[in-house]
């Protein structure tokens, strides 16, 4: 069971996991975005190292990144049809054997209108 905050309003998405100090192994974000296109993600002021699913808007996830804390190049998806990110801490897709081409389940329909 992943414990995902929501960021769906353009501030929740702009700041994301800034200035946090931890993050707890099962715990992450989840960003929806206003429509579905090409994304890319950075990770300014942002000390947790982090893995990012990059997923369409049917929850599949199309590619995963991992992302270097105070990094402030983004991190661009390769395909324009990205919908949702989902950032959890570095490593944890491959721990819990996620893979490009899987669904997550329960996301919000409102994605990628």
């Amino acid at each position: 069971m992943v414990r995902a905050e929501i960021a769906d309003e353009e501030h929740e998405r702009a700041t994301g996991l800034m200035f946090r100090e931890s993050l707890a192994s099962n715990s992450g974000m989840l960003f929806i975005m206003d429509k579905t296109g090409p994304v890319g993600f950075w990770m300014k002021n942002t000390t947790i190292p982090l893995s990012i699913a990059y997923l369409d808007r049917f929850g599949t996830i199309v590619e995963l990144h991992d992302l270097k804390p105070l990094v402030e190049t983004p991190v661009s998806s390769r395909f324009s049809n990205i919908a949702y990110a989902l950032e959890m801490p570095q490593g944890w897709f491959t721990k819990n054997n996620i893979w490009p081409g899987e669904r997550i389940e329960g996301l919000p329909k409102e994605a990628g209108r």
